[in-house]
């Protein structure tokens, strides 16, 4: 619950930064026109102009150049980053050796088509970490995954789309967004959580890719103090050369994509599916986007880049639509949930806009001839009366919801836990596993249903005692993922059975035959069940001495009682032979 909380939280973040930062490029971001380039002399900027823009109209033209250091901190920072709308910057240009100075005022961002399916694009992902987050939330695979997802979102937020008035703001933004970058490091950090024992030269992979990483930042740090101070040149070779850029774009993203093929190699079975279809999109993403970051890199005139910005937008949309066929292809989150969580918000949007609107015309109809002052008071009212209501009517909804889209589930978990409150009272051992495994692949389509129960020389079926996944279950007595551990268990999960504190067995699922994941609640029933059978299976087992011992004891009875009926016999037989001898 508390990873849960945490994770809606930094989701949900992300999601209000992408409304804050949409609203602040509609209103204060600005447009010059013209993108810049070093021209081989330090602290000066060669500048590609676009035709009809506001830098081209003031009367800057490509292959004027601007020496940064002529201009103010703020004009600076603006300059190598992002302009504000409205604000007049003068620059000091060099053209054929001579200096004019030309004041450019940037216009409000024209919004197109390709940055309006980025925002779309970005705010897809965002969504799906919220889902994944609900659903998914005691999964460690799943929590790096959703805080990536949140990374993608803040790095559009803040790498150079946040501007503001205050400058001191815009460049913390931006050094948020630098932070907000991990998601490099983050994609190693989810190959990590595959094919478990992890390997050395796999190891070795993610360090590098950590130090990469870390790299990075520090460099990105100092070409962002270039742009407030003149102590750095922001047009050095580190941060200009194309071969030090090319280097600086691919070695981040190329090291995680090599972690997923490791990765991959070492993962076997649906797990290895399971990691192809959650990273491919994000490798897909990676790869279009550094296509076109080193088209930006590269090109010297204004359609190129314009091109390149495009594919950029472009590209944000593929990582969304690849998870969407993912889930919806091949399961990887249960559709009924996304589909059941948008109509809750769905219903709870209609249910409170609606009154809001019924009531507001009956108001407006009851009190035509009030004055101003009272309709905004009465109206006011209403809305907080409204928002007071939300958290019961998302209720009402919600269950009104739920049972219908999981009906058919609750009445297989019904199932399960009936099972498991009425298996104590089977008296043979064989049947009691024989009725579970067939409860579980019916109600929980389960593929195959094994038990591993104890012997008296210490394994668990063929498995040794001392098998990690084994050791897992005494351990904590909780469920364990299987693909997480080097065991001979074959399966999806084993669930402990226990009794008086003791494991007695270990019940394991294979995947499901839908090829959707076991939900939450679904699991928790599924651990009832093995709990109430391990017990009632150690019942039975430690009712087969007391069987036995009161066979013996029937047996030794009647011993007795023919030792005591042939006794008169022996009695006179001995009476007799003593008679004679006489």
């Amino acid at each position: 619950m508390l990873w849960r909380r945490c994770l809606l939280g930094v989701s949900g973040f992300a999601i209000a930064m992408w409304c804050v930062s949409i609203a602040l490029q509609l209103t204060t971001s600005g447009q010059l026109g013209a993108f810049h380039v070093p021209s081989g002399t330090p602290f000066v900027a060669r500048l590609i102009v676009g035709p009809g823009s506001a830098a081209f109209q003031a009367g800057v033209r490509t292959g004027d150049e601007v020496d940064v250091r002529a201009l103010s901190t703020e004009e600076r920072y603006r300059f190598l980053n992002r302009a504000l709308a409205g604000s007049t910057m003068h620059f000091p240009i060099l053209r054929h050796g001579r200096s004019v100075r030309i004041g450019v005022t940037p216009r409000h961002v024209q919004i197109a088509w390709w940055a309006i399916l980025g925002w779309a694009g970005t705010l897809w992902f965002s969504i799906f970490a919220v889902f994944f987050a609900l659903r998914r939330s005691e999964d460690v695979a799943v929590r790096v995954l959703v805080i990536m997802l949140s990374s993608f979102t803040l790095t559009a937020v803040f790498g150079g789309n946040w501007v503001t008035p205050w400058l001191p703001l815009d460049v913390a933004a931006n050094l948020l967004g630098l932070l907000a970058s991990s998601s490099t490091v983050l994609l190693a950090t989810y190959a990590l959580q595959f094919a478990k024992p992890i390997s050395r030269p796999r190891r070795i992979l993610t360090g590098a890719t950590y130090a990469v990483f870390a790299a990075d930042m520090l460099l990105q740090v100092i070409n962002q103090a270039a742009g407030i101070t003149t102590t750095i040149d922001p047009f050095n070779r580190i941060f200009s050369d194309p071969t030090s850029i090319l280097a600086q774009t691919l070695v981040p993203f190329v090291l995680p994509l090599i972690c997923v093929l490791a990765a991959m190699r070492a993962a076997r079975g649906s797990e290895r599916l399971r990691l192809a279809w959650a990273t491919a999109p994000i490798a897909l993403f990676y790869v279009s986007y550094l296509a076109a970051s080193v088209l930006q890199s590269e090109s010297t005139n204004y359609p190129l880049i314009l091109a390149a910005l495009i594919l950029q937008n472009l590209s944000t949309l593929l990582l969304p639509i690849g998870l969407t066929y993912a889930l919806l292809s091949r399961r990887l989150l249960d559709i009924g949930f996304v589909l059941n969580r948008a109509a809750i918000f769905s219903g709870v949007s209609i249910v409170i806009v609606g009154a809001f609107i019924l009531a507001e015309w009956a108001i407006s109809e009851w009190l035509a001839g009030a004055s101003h002052s009272t309709n905004v008071a009465i109206s006011a009212a209403l809305a907080l009366a409204l928002g007071l209501s939300v958290r019961a009517v998302h209720h009402r909804v919600d269950t009104i919801v739920d049972s219908v889209f999981f009906h058919r589930r609750h009445e297989d978990e019904k199932a399960i836990l009936t099972f498991a409150r009425t298996c104590a009272h089977i008296t043979d051992s064989q049947t009691l596993l024989q009725r579970a495994a067939e409860t579980l692949e019916r109600h929980a389509d389960a593929s195959a249903v094994t038990f591993a129960l104890a012997d008296e020389a210490g394994h668990y079926g063929d498995v040794s005692e001392n098998d990690p996944a084994l050791v897992m279950l005494r351990a904590r007595g909780e469920i364990v993922d299987l693909h997480a551990f080097d065991t001979e268990l074959r399966g999806e999960f084993a669930y402990p059975m226990i009794a008086r504190g003791r494991l007695i067995g270990a019940l394991i699922i294979g995947p499901k035959r839908s090829g959707e994941s076991y939900a939450p609640d679904e699991s928790e029933a599924v651990m009832q069940l093995a709990r109430d059978t391990g017990t009632a299976l150690y019942a039975l087992n430690e009712c087969t001495p007391d069987r036995d011992a009161t066979a013996a004891l029937t047996l030794l009875t009647e011993k007795i009682d023919a030792h005591f009926a042939a006794l008169p016999g022996q009695i006179a037989a001995a009476l007799r032979e003593d008679a004679a001898l006489r």
